[in-house]
């Protein structure tokens, strides 16, 4: 039985995939636009972190190690998210605002589960596998060690899953109101991953990482990989896991409540 179940979920995948890549395929030039809005975007930062390099007496902006540490690891999760996750959140909002759910309410597996998993957008994938091999020449450059390394991939997994979480607490807000904010496609996390964890102090520190743990998608897990801080905040960031995906867990059955009454 759980064979089977298995079996069907991997066919639904499979099926979300062939319908990406048929869609990519009809739109080449779709693809090739986004793939250099990509590119576009990563030359921005390194030309922005450059410019601070220049003027900022800051021990961060000081180490190369740290700058491109930090810009390798951003690199590689917003592609993995963006790739395998970005696209979930966004067409759970777009169901909810034509309250058209109810397709998804009656599938095989639980829908949340679905929406987490099953809407990839390989029209990011290129600017993933460019990340992939950034990443690997950071480490090769700066001769990282393969405990390091491990400790490092692990904390940005923690980081992607982190990310994906506070997206679709954002999204899942649909249930009541027309978003947090108007901008739809926005994420209020973005505006803080694309910050080292230097650039937070005190209590707004603590507040981004205990509160609304966004500093754990790219800053902790940059901070792990040049020995800023100490590899238990790997620990730190898998409980700051489980309680944000119970907290999503938590809004999407009120949410779903909700939206049985209004869409009778």
């Amino acid at each position: 039985m759980v064979v089977k179940k298995m079996g069907n979920i991997f066919h639904i995948f499979l099926n979300s995939l062939k319908l990406n890549i048929s869609f990519l395929m009809k739109s080449k030039s779709n693809f090739y636009f986004m793939f250099f809005l990509q590119i576009f975007y990563y030359v921005v930062q390194v030309i922005f972190w450059s410019g601070i390099f220049n003027i900022s007496n800051s021990d961060f902006i000081k180490e190369p190690i740290k700058i491109y540490g930090f810009l390798v690891t951003l690199a590689f999760i917003d592609n993995f998210y963006l790739t395998f996750f970005g696209s979930g959140s966004l067409n759970m909002q777009n169901e909810i605002f034509k309250l058209s759910l109810d397709n998804y309410l009656i599938k095989p597996i639980h829908p949340l589960i679905y929406f987490i998993f099953f809407k990839p957008n390989l029209g990011y994938f290129p600017g993933f596998i460019l990340s992939i091999i950034f990443l690997i020449s950071y480490y090769y450059y700066f001769n990282i060690n393969l405990f390091q390394i491990f400790i490092h991939i692990l904390s940005m997994l923690t980081g992607v899953f982190i990310l994906n979480a506070i997206s679709f607490i954002y999204r899942i807000s649909c249930f009541w109101t027309n978003c947090l904010v108007m901008i739809k496609n926005s994420n209020p996390s973005f505006k803080i991953m694309v910050r080292p964890l230097e650039s937070f102090e005190g209590k707004l520190r603590l507040f981004l990482l205990f509160v609304f743990p966004a500093l754990f998608i790219t800053g902790v897990p940059s901070s792990i990989l040049y020995n800023d801080i100490m590899k238990y905040w790997l620990l730190i960031g898998f409980i700051m896991n489980i309680w944000i995906w119970i907290l999503v867990y938590f809004l999407w059955k009120k949410g779903v409540k909700r939206y049985l009454i209004i869409s009778v």
